[in-house]
């Protein structure tokens, strides 16, 4: 009897501790596998590629180095998870980490932080920006032979619609030999990363570098947001016409302009590397009717215009593609458009 006994107190020794009954380890197999941008500013979106973690936001802590990260949302991709959040204010360069059940796990490479601290218009007082200008074919190459000069001169700082803004002063020439014109003022600030330029400047999206056409309405004296690094896609601006009376008739329809932050990018200009250069395209688009002379005309135009900016520099690329213009009865036309390459930065 008391070998029977023992026998069945073994056993169930045995079973009490079969690998099936041990405490599991939560963490055991939890990893960060990868992150995607692998670089951004402050406000700009990431996605973190990982294994193990819970689906729950509050029981996770994503730091950028030391910055905490707010989550937006966690989505379970079947044997990954993506974990999206914000790149965080006071974020620097270095590895990701998650803190998961009292245990910190790290990526293997480093997230480069993009700073911009007001350097993406650096124009100094007493300072020019020199650009080769060059209208583009029908196919958007450039002529070479129509070679001239752009440039920017800080002319310091003026108030203006409630703002102390960068006063500048837009110049153009021909080839070697003409004088140059002044052929516009802008005006720009920023505020905690966000970039504004004064509503000349949109005046100057469709005719500036001497290509394009002039816009047949004025719009009145605001703010626009150009760059941002905490939206993907914004609107810069947008205006219904309801039989709008304008000199060649009346106009139907909704003009917007969109901005676009297309990442970073390493381009060369001339033989120079710019790395790191933040990419933010412009989308002019107006959808309707013009009621002429020659009868009810229907319109849809499309432009796009991008700008490429480098920290400490400025902007060192504008591109804007040549735009069809259909009008029904007329001959298909093109409007040129131009390119803009950086020559000399902060000359005087």
């Amino acid at each position: 009897m008391k070998k029977l006994l023992l026998m069945l107190l073994v056993s169930f020794a045995l079973f009490s501790c079969s690998d099936d009954d041990k405490p599991t380890n939560p963490t055991a197999n939890s990893k960060i596998i990868s992150f995607s941008p692998q670089q951004g500013a402050v406000g700009d979106k990431v996605a973190i590629s990982v294994e193990g973690f819970s689906l729950n936001k509050s029981e996770l802590v994503v730091k950028f180095s030391n910055a905490p990260a707010a989550i937006d949302s966690i989505a379970n991709l079947g044997n990954s998870k993506n974990i999206y959040v914000r790149v965080p204010e006071g974020a620097t360069t270095g590895l990701l980490s998650i803190t998961y059940k009292d245990k910190i796990y790290y990526s293997s490479q480093q997230f480069t932080v993009i700073t911009t601290g007001g350097e993406l218009l650096p124009i100094e007082q007493g300072y020019y920006w020199v650009y080769k200008k060059y209208v583009l074919d029908d196919f958007g190459n450039p002529i070479l032979d129509s070679y001239g000069l752009d440039s920017l001169y800080g002319n310091g700082v003026k108030n203006i619609l409630g703002r102390a803004a960068e006063h500048v002063l837009c110049f153009s020439k021909g080839e070697a030999g003409d004088n140059y014109e002044r052929t516009a003022d802008q005006y720009y600030y920023e505020d905690q990363g966000d970039y504004y330029a004064h509503s000349s400047w949109f005046d100057d999206l469709m005719n500036f570098g001497g290509g394009g056409f002039a816009l047949p309405f004025d719009i009145n004296e605001q703010w626009l947001k150009i760059q941002t690094n905490k939206q993907s896609e914004w609107r810069i601006y947008s205006r219904t016409f309801a039989n709008e009376a304008l000199s060649f008739g009346t106009l139907n329809g909704e003009l917007t302009l969109d901005g676009i932050n297309l990442g970073s990018d390493n381009i060369n200009i001339d033989g120079t590397a710019y790395n790191n250069a933040q990419v933010v395209n412009y989308r002019f688009k107006f959808v309707g009717s013009a009621q002429t002379q020659f009868g009810n005309i229907p319109l849809n135009l499309e432009r796009t215009f991008t700008n490429w900016y480098v920290n400490g520099i400025g902007k060192v690329r504008t591109f804007m593609n040549p735009m069809p213009f259909k009008v029904q009865g007329l001959a298909d036309q093109i409007i040129p458009g131009f390119e803009l390459r950086l020559y000399k930065s902060k000359t005087n």
